[in-house]
């Protein structure tokens, strides 16, 4: 089952077909007519059955509406395609699952199980061993807690509930899915999920973030389903466990670089550690200055368990560091934040932060030290600093967005941000204290990048005034009231 949306890619989509040696049935999906899609397949193919199909739902509903038309129970191998266009990179990297998606890369990996006709018979002979129901390229098999965009694990946990609903059976501690949904699996795990009409008004969603969109639910689903039938997803050269050992091995690797190379090892001139383009060090003591006059003092956050002070004080840092002068965090302990108490979890969190990000340093500022001071909104004038541009992937894409930071997740107020945002043609990022607020980094992104801020909270309204951001009020009227 192939979707084709972008006419141009597919020369290689039909390149990787021709791989298959084995007598196959090909079905295209498509949604413009005048693109003259079919006539095009039908020269490489001309025993191709076709679907036109409603453009909602990605590649997702096309492949729903496409498996009603077949009797899965007269095929041994499914294999499912789509040309997936290149991922701009709009100046940032694109990393999930410890790689560098961006540009063609996200495609070639998801075309690595079917890329040449070596990896095809390997697939193939992955799919036919015991439990094994799904094959794909190990860079594109994702578990829960892999995917590092918001609200991800948010949209794993519906999934997680839709398939519980269709299959009978509760799943979660080892399910994986394809990112990019391209694969080859066993036909007859995706036949309960059929017993649901799906038509295409439940891909009708006005656009906004897209974790939370049915196709992105789905596209979770569609590898959940497989470890419901007792299945597991593999990849083609069956390398997969090895893979995530080594990932593993390799981020602790950079985790004690970053801690080795911290602001007490000092070198002359400019040293930039980089990791997919992101500056994680950057120290530049400037040769024949003492050191005294050479350094600049930040202060600590007040309050490390306070969102705003931690990321004030790591702005105020970040800013210090850009002209490559010694930064330092000054205090009598501020790292000494005990992991016990009260929210033990957001406890460790803050001290991961200020350790990872801030790198403080026990004692008093050398005599004639600077001292770091940007004014009374900190983040905000940090926000244009290159080395805090970098690290937050700010970017201006010409669209409207509406950032939401409600106390609790609702269906009230879920629905009155989305009916905003459905209103004026506009995005919408949300966070919840009660199911994962994001990390501080994350938080800064999502505001920075925002047009409107909808919030009952009062972090939330501290960086929409420090952002210069318009608060949407009328929608904290009628239930949805400050606590």
């Amino acid at each position: 089952m192939v979707h084709v949306f972008y006419p141009d890619f597919w020369p290689e989509i039909a390149s990787c077909l021709r791989n298959i040696d084995e007598p196959l049935d090909l079905v295209v999906t498509y949604v413009d007519e005048t693109k003259g899609i079919p006539e095009m397949v039908r020269k490489d193919f001309p025993d191709a059955r076709f679907v036109l199909c409603e453009n909602r739902g990605f590649d997702i509903w096309p492949f729903l509406k496409a498996l009603k038309t077949v009797d899965l129970s007269k095929y041994s191998v499914l294999v499912k395609l789509h040309t997936k266009r290149d991922v701009k990179r709009d100046g940032r990297p694109l990393v999930f699952n410890h790689c560098d998606f961006a540009e063609s890369a996200w495609r070639e990996y998801l075309l690595g199980f079917i890329r040449d006709a070596e990896s095809w018979r390997a697939t193939l002979v992955r799919l036919s061993q015991p439990g094994v129901g799904m094959v794909a390229d190990r860079h594109v098999i994702l578990r829960r807690d892999d995917t590092p965009w918001f609200g991800t694990r948010h949209t794993m946990d519906l999934a997680f509930s839709l398939i519980r609903d269709l299959y009978g059976v509760p799943v979660r501690h080892g399910a994986q899915f394809v990112a990019g949904t391209m694969f080859a699996a066993r036909p007859s795990v995706f036949a309960k999920l059929l017993n649901r009409e799906w038509t295409a008004d439940d891909f009708a969603e006005s656009v906004h973030d897209g974790t939370e969109q049915t196709a992105h639910i789905l596209e979770r689903a569609l590898g959940i389903a497989v470890t419901a039938e007792g299945l597991r997803i593999d990849s083609f050269d069956g390398r997969l466990g090895l893979w995530r050992a080594a990932m593993t091995v390799r981020g602790f690797l950079l985790s004690s670089l970053e801690f080795l190379w911290s602001d007490s090892k000092q070198t002359s001139g400019r040293r930039i550690i980089k990791v997919f383009g992101i500056s994680v060090y950057r120290s530049g003591h400037r040769p024949g200055i003492p050191e005294e006059e050479n350094c600049v003092v930040v202060e600590p956050p007040h309050d490390p368990l306070s969102y705003s002070d931690l990321l004030n004080a790591y702005a105020l840092r970040a800013s210090a560091n850009h002209d490559g002068r010694i930064v330092r965090v000054i205090g009598d302990n501020p790292c000494a934040i005990s992991p016990f108490g009260w929210n033990p979890v957001r406890r460790i969190r803050s001290r991961r932060f200020l350790k990872k990000f801030l790198k403080p340093v026990v004692g008093k500022a050398p005599k004639g030290a600077e001292r770091a001071d940007l004014g009374p909104n900190p983040v905000r004038v940090a926000k244009v600093d290159s080395c805090w541009f970098n690290l937050t992937s700010l970017r201006a894409d010409g669209g409207k967005t509406l950032f939401v930071h409600f106390r609790r997740r609702s269906k009230e107020n879920v629905s009155a941000a989305r009916a905003f945002a459905k209103a004026h043609s506009a995005k919408v990022r949300f966070f919840f204290d009660d199911s994962g607020c994001g990390g501080p980094i994350q938080y800064v992104d999502a505001v920075a990048n925002s047009t409107w801020v909808m919030t009952d909270t009062e972090l939330g309204s501290d960086f929409a005034a420090a952002f210069g951001k318009d608060m949407v009020a009328p929608f904290l009227q009628g239930g949805i009231h400050a606590d």
